[in-house]
């Protein structure tokens, strides 16, 4: 598998990017299907399903498209959380969830604003 910093950073902005397509959105999404195929049960696989949704090469109607932005945009709040929880978690098989955690606080801290304060509550107190 691969969780290295910049591969998630590149990923991240790639998808939550106006969605211009692009070979590295192409590429990226590539890299993103096998991810989601893999269904591991985990808080990664949360953040993985709503930047699926949300990749502008996922073929859905417009309106489709708004409400799976809105999903992905609560399924991250909630993989915020869930990173944010298993951050503080010291072992080596987790350190790929503090790397996706720091990536997404990075890349999309920004949209804050968006979210319902309770989500924004809930991750500043874990």
């Amino acid at each position: 598998m691969i969780y290295r910093t910049n591969i998630f950073s590149k990923l991240i902005k790639t998808f939550l990017r106006d969605g211009k397509y692009s070979k590295s959105s192409k590429i990226f999404y590539e890299l993103l299907f096998r991810l989601y195929k893999l269904k591991r049960k985990d808080p990664n696989f949360i953040v993985i399903t709503a930047l699926f949704n949300m990749s502008p090469l996922t073929r859905v109607s417009s309106k489709e498209r708004s409400n799976l932005l809105l999903n992905a945009e609560q399924s991250l709040a909630i993989a915020f959380r869930c990173l944010s929880r298993m951050k503080r978690q010291s072992n080596k098989k987790n350190s790929y969830n503090k790397i996706i955690s720091e990536e997404l606080i990075k890349a999309y801290g920004k949209g804050k604003h968006t979210l319902p304060n309770y989500y924004w509550e809930d991750i500043t107190k874990s």
